[in-house]
């Protein structure tokens, strides 16, 4: 079987190249799926530094972090995070450069068995990171989106969101088209 996507990586030094110079200048977010900070905080650390890019905001969803020890930081950023209690997997944080003032939106950072959501304010902005586990019931998780894009809709705030809901967007299903009714 062959693959339709163009796929390529981009290498952290030539990462400025394929992102245009107006974008460097501009608000900068981040997301990464790490699939366990604690094995790759090393990697990580050395991957932001080989950018020799600073992002305002960087998301990260399947921390795997289970405690307040093994959350990820990086110096000249406010960490916020909810993390599983138990069991493997799952976890979300989002890093925001310490001179941005943001409080964490209680009503939105919320983890369940079928979806992680954390969310902030900042001015007039909501940065937001979610995730839903594959084997996570998807109605509740659109549920809750829906809420939180009503609250954001009402409250007539931009929005950021980063993360991996683990929905297959080439599929034709009720999952994929009720998240295409939302978004838009």
């Amino acid at each position: 079987m062959t693959s339709t996507h163009n796929e390529s990586y981009v290498l952290p030094h030539n990462f400025e190249k394929y992102v245009g110079k107006a974008y460097l200048k501009s608000f900068k977010c981040f997301h990464l799926n790490v699939r366990s900070v604690k094995n790759k905080e090393s990697d990580l650390f050395l991957f932001f530094e080989q950018l020799n890019q600073e992002f305002d905001v960087i998301m990260l969803t399947e921390t795997w972090s289970t405690d307040d020890t093994n959350v990820f930081r990086l110096p000249s950023y406010n960490t916020f995070y909810v993390n599983r209690s138990s069991g493997r997997g799952g976890g979300i944080c989002i890093l925001v450069k310490k001179a941005l003032n943001c409080t964490l939106i209680q009503t939105f950072s919320a983890i369940t068995s079928d979806y992680e959501f954390l969310a902030l304010e900042l001015q007039n902005m909501i940065l937001a990171v979610c995730y839903r586990p594959p084997n996570g019931t998807m109605t509740p998780f659109l549920d809750y989106l829906e809420t939180f894009l009503c609250y954001v809709n009402k409250n007539n705030l931009d929005l950021i969101c980063g993360g991996d809901v683990n929905i297959n967007m080439l599929a034709n299903d009720s999952s994929k088209m009720r998240l295409d009714v939302l978004l838009n």
